[in-house]
């Protein structure tokens, strides 16, 4: 009995850290893509890539927390926007003025798309 006590805790030990390695690999995965996109549209210097990758981390994994809580959807919805300013700000304040301009220009458009893309599929 011990000892399939023992081994059940020890499968479910190996199987929680396999779950947040995964969730680790993805999220890293998705900070690159994110700051390769910027880096592209942006026309980020080399300067700027590692502390825009940074500011990306750090948002996407505050906002994977914010999704992954219990809270509403409503206190969801302001954490979120909160997040969004912090990340806007500490953009800011590494982008060029033309770069935060067209930074600005594109969130702008992907909120127009994803809004019509929540209004057609109701």
């Amino acid at each position: 009995m011990k000892k399939t006590i023992i081994c059940l805790l020890v499968t479910i030990g190996i199987i929680s850290t396999q779950r947040a390695v995964a969730q680790t690999e993805e999220l890293t995965q998705m900070v690159k893509e994110m700051t390769d996109k910027q880096t592209e549209q942006l026309s980020l210097t080399s300067e700027q890539v590692p502390q825009v990758e940074s500011i990306n981390l750090d948002f996407a994994t505050k906002a994977q927390k914010i999704r992954g809580s219990n809270d509403s959807k409503m206190n969801k919805s302001k954490a979120m926007k909160d997040l969004d300013k912090e990340r806007t700000k500490s953009l800011k304040a590494v982008l060029t003025e033309e770069q935060f301009k067209k930074f600005e220009a594109v969130k702008t458009e992907n909120r127009k798309q994803m809004k019509a893309r929540f209004k057609d599929s109701k």
